[in-house]
């Protein structure tokens, strides 16, 4: 049994691998604010140490953790209403978290940042000279950068995936909600291409580094082994999980623009995060956000089978369809 700390438990990605942890018999903590809906974490048996990623200090949480042998940070804003928040969330709060497991001698970090880190990968694109095209990636990278540049502490494990999907996940259902109406609306020509993973490949993966003390520190693109699909291929997925022909609404960049003109106002008036931003935006417009899994795969000694673009897609729907979220 291994000692693993926490962040994002609450989360879509986080309340997976929390379960996942439980269920192999580990004990585990979890950072949570004192806000956070935390009932499921409770029901799994997980310890509940109540803090903010802003706390430079975490003065109580240190005096409450023992011997940990992981962190697994996975906390973060993938939307913001302020732009500004992203550094504080996404890089400051994750050198927050890295200085915590710093003090308390932890020797594994994982740090589930975000293949917008990278940034698209276009023609000549280089690992060695990454270029985030959003905020958010920016975001992402610096907090890399920070935890990289340091000398001592935890030995880091970057992973960063792509488009993450599956059950409990809100920011896919809308795709859902229109698949169910027949339509596939689809930014651009079609030929955009993008990769996947499902979210409890994603969470097994992120389990497997943080017991794995043999892995490298990446970074690592865990994704479900296709190597990306264009939108044409996802469109055409989604007709065979529903087994009927889903229409194509093409949309083109122009429009998209200004549909994102609309939603920060929108949200504006609404005081909340836009689901649609000119940083959203700013990767929407990429050609190609794919990524291999392999190097991640082989480091991990990871033998489990990956699940399918179509297969996971229906799970998911079938597990909105069970909870009433379509």
């Amino acid at each position: 049994m291994k000692k693993i700390l926490l962040t994002g438990a609450t989360g879509f990605v986080g309340s997976h691998v929390a379960r996942l942890l439980r269920e192999a018999g580990h004990d585990v903590m979890a950072i949570v604010r004192t806000s956070s809906q935390d009932n499921y974490l409770r029901y799994l048996g997980i310890k509940l140490l109540y803090g903010s990623l802003e706390d430079p200090l975490f003065n109580k949480i240190s005096q409450q953790i023992p011997d940990v042998d992981a962190v697994i940070h996975i906390a973060g804003i993938i939307k913001a209403r302020k732009l500004s928040d992203f550094e504080k969330i996404n890089t400051l709060g994750t050198a927050n978290i890295y200085a915590l497991a710093k003090k308390i001698n932890v020797p594994r970090f994982v740090f589930v940042s975000s293949i917008a880190a990278r940034g698209p990968n276009l023609a000549g694109f280089s690992e060695a000279e990454l270029t985030p095209v959003s905020v958010y990636g920016k975001s992402k990278r610096a907090a890399e950068n920070l935890l990289l540049q340091e000398k001592k502490g935890p030995k880091l494990v970057i992973m960063r995936p792509p488009v993450v999907y599956g059950p409990g996940d809100r920011e896919t259902l809308m795709l859902f909600r229109y698949f169910e109406k027949g339509i596939f609306p689809m930014v651009g020509n079609g030929a955009k291409r993008i990769s996947f993973v499902y979210v409890e490949d994603l969470a097994k993966i992120l389990v497997q580094a943080s017991l794995n003390p043999q892995v490298g520190s990446g970074p690592y693109y865990p994704e479900d082994g296709s190597c990306g699909y264009s939108w044409h291929q996802v469109h055409q997925v989604a007709e065979k999980i529903y087994q009927k022909k889903i229409r194509k609404i093409k949309i083109p960049l122009t429009v998209a623009k200004v549909a994102v003109s609309f939603s920060e106002l929108y949200s504006k008036l609404k005081k909340k995060a836009p689901m649609l931003s000119r940083d959203k935006y700013a990767e929407m417009k990429q050609d190609s956000w794919t990524c291999s899994v392999a190097p991640c795969l082989k480091e991990l000694s990871y033998s489990e089978p990956l699940i399918s673009l179509q297969e996971g897609l229906d799970r998911a729907r079938q597990w909105y369809l069970e909870k009433g979220w379509l």
